[in-house]
């Protein structure tokens, strides 16, 4: 593990503009030397809770993002010290003013939002943590770390594909090596829970799996469950989640049909 205190530290010094109580961007990737479009406090500061620079990460990248002496709101309202978060996938800060973009290297968390999973290839990858005003313009508030991605997979023990059975269906759920299963509420690379979709389609990464009769959940870490089904034909699909029920990426999928 890297001291991000010490790797990052030009990246979140600043200087106090004279008589406009404004924070400067010092020399970076950040736009160092452009004035922050908006006041920011003494101390302000962004950075990745997870991942850890240099960590492994298989099914999916958990990301929890953490701030200090800066709040953490919605978009849509400019106010000082005052922003939200932004993931920047294997490219450069955004230069301090200008607003970022939106689109698969540039991810937004207007919402205030602070945890997401991150579906990324198999092999190495730069992260960048940025924060920006109510309005998205960077700000001079930013962290860095590099994750190695494995491959990593789920899949059902039981019950087969195609095959016909009776109520309650005994299913079974397993993970290559690289991943470990562990109760909700828990947080940790290569970890998560399963939940059995009933009929229907995955989750997107990263967004929270419902709780109803279609998207079982097993947060007790579970990897065998009985599941009641009413007769007739279902696609059953076998998704892990996070410690907070965020979708992670990788699935399997089984049809049955279940006799009267």
């Amino acid at each position: 593990m890297c001291s991000k205190s010490n790797q990052y530290a030009d990246r979140r010094r600043f200087l106090a503009a004279a008589g406009s109580g404004l924070a400067l961007a010092v020399a970076g990737c950040a736009g160092g030397g452009s004035e922050s479009p908006i006041p920011l406090d003494d101390g302000a500061s962004v950075s990745f809770g997870m991942p850890s620079d240099g960590e492994a990460c298989a099914n999916g990248v958990l990301v929890h993002m953490t701030a200090e002496n800066f709040r953490v709101e919605e978009a849509g309202t400019v106010n000082d010290n005052a922003g939200h978060y932004h993931v920047l996938i294997d490219t450069d800060p955004v230069a301090v003013g200008e607003t970022v973009p939106s689109d698969d290297r540039h991810l937004h968390f207007g919402d205030g939002s602070d945890r997401t999973v991150l579906d990324l290839a198999t092999g190495e990858h730069r992260l960048v943590l940025q924060a920006a005003d109510g309005q998205h313009r960077a700000l001079p508030l930013t962290d860095e770390v590099s994750v190695t991605v494995e491959e990593g997979s789920v899949s059902f023990g039981a019950p087969e594909d195609g095959a016909t059975v009776t109520s309650p269906v005994r299913a079974a759920f397993e993970t290559s090596e690289n991943l470990t299963v562990r109760p909700a509420g828990q947080f940790a690379q290569r970890t998560g829970h399963f939940h059995v979709l009933v009929g229907a389609d995955p989750v997107a990464v990263g967004d929270p799996i419902p709780s109803d009769d279609r998207h079982r959940h097993f947060g007790d870490g579970s990897t065998a469950a009985d599941l009641d089904l009413d007769p007739g034909s279902y696609t059953l699909t076998l998704q892990m989640g996070d410690g907070a029920h965020l979708a992670m990426p990788d699935t399997d999928s089984v049809d049955v049909t279940v006799e009267g």
